[in-house]
């Protein structure tokens, strides 16, 4: 079926196809409608899609695909619709997961609508998620159960919306996030649940949103040179003694934190760091999270904030770039020059 024009909706929904090579190729074919792998769906082969173009959706809910390397190859593919790779669900009740053993692979795809991988299980090692420079105008959502061993590889990605990693799990990937200068103009969570081996790595990231860490447990947030609009909320961070946390050269709004979340002595990286506002909470009530509200703010104290700067490897010498606006602009300034102050103790071990 390669280059075919099909002017109606694929449906393959409970097929099984067999082989060992590409069971399926719909490579630069051109579905006037929407492509349905769902419920049932199984392939031994590679499915392959390159540079097809969908004027619907394209679905693989519950489907299983067990080949080895690369399992679906959707490069450079055109969606108007969304793209989903989720769960599916039963009338009983019961659900049944997308898994691949292979690779899922969306390099330089155009999606229009959503990228729903909710629960799914993608067993391959090395990248088992390729987004790179992939365009997304909706969301792109990775959680709920969503189970990765291998990398989600999101390099230079354009998304249009939030990326929601809420709950997953990525067990074996040193880097287990790659964002390396994404856009993304939504909202980042990495929260309730969210556990990973490897470390989530948005250098030179440009994020309209939020970037949002609660109830997370991973070994590394490397946010070197990344540009954040919204805040970094770093809170509930689980084993914060194994968390390390790297600004180096970042630029963000607002970081709200709360001392139970700070790494150990050695943890923090902050050099270059540029931010507008520093505030510190208190760790999260049940009531606060019912509420989706934080908990309440700390009054801005030089102590604590030095504890904070504290953290850093004590050979490094730091500087923070600060840009405070509004009404308590007289007291951040007096707040961030006794930063600068033991700026100085730091680098020529003299007390201020």
């Amino acid at each position: 079926m390669i280059g075919a024009e099909i002017e109606r909706n694929i449906d393959l929904s409970g097929t099984e196809l067999t082989g060992n090579e590409i069971t399926l190729a719909l490579d630069g074919a051109r579905i006037l409608g929407s492509a349905f792998m769902h419920n049932g769906f199984r392939s031994s082969g590679e499915v392959r899609m390159l540079n097809a173009r969908v004027a619907g959706d394209l679905g693989f809910n519950g489907a299983t695909l067990t080949a080895t390397g690369r399992a679906l190859s959707l490069d450079k593919v055109a969606v108007e619709g969304n793209v989903s790779l989720a769960k599916w669900s039963h009338p009983d009740g019961s659900v049944t997961v997308f898994h691949s053993d292979g690779s899922v692979n969306l390099p330089g795809a155009q999606i229009r609508g959503d990228l729903d991988c909710d629960g799914a299980d993608l067993a391959a090692t090395g990248i088992s998620l390729n987004l790179a420079t992939a365009q997304i105008r909706g969301h792109v959502y990775l959680r709920n159960g969503f189970k990765s061993r291998g990398q989600l590889h999101l390099h230079s990605a354009d998304i249009g919306n939030s990326i929601d990693l809420s709950g997953a799990t990525l067990t074996e990937a040193v880097i287990a996030v790659m964002l390396q200068e994404a856009t993304v103009r939504g909202t980042i969570s990495i929260c309730e649940g969210f556990a990973s081996f490897g470390r989530v790595d948005v250098q030179s990231a440009q994020i309209g949103g939020n970037l949002v860490c609660d109830q997370c447990k991973l070994s590394l947030l490397y946010c070197a040179n990344m540009t954040l609009k919204g805040d970094l909320q770093w809170t509930g961070i689980r084993d914060p003694k194994s968390t390390s946390l790297c600004l180096n050269g970042a630029t963000i709004k607002n970081l709200r934190d709360e001392r139970e979340s700070w790494p150990i002595p050695g943890g923090l990286h902050l050099d270059g760091l540029t931010y507008e506002e520093l505030t510190l909470h208190s760790a999260r009530t049940e009531v606060n999270r019912q509420k989706n509200e934080l908990g309440p703010e700390h009054p801005l104290k030089v102590r604590d904030r030095v504890e904070w700067l504290l953290l850093q490897p004590p050979t490094l010498e730091f500087a923070l770039s600060v840009n405070r606006r509004g009404q308590q602009e007289s007291k951040s300034k007096t707040y961030l020059g006794t930063i600068h102050a033991y700026r100085l103790w730091f680098s020529f071990g003299q007390t201020p």
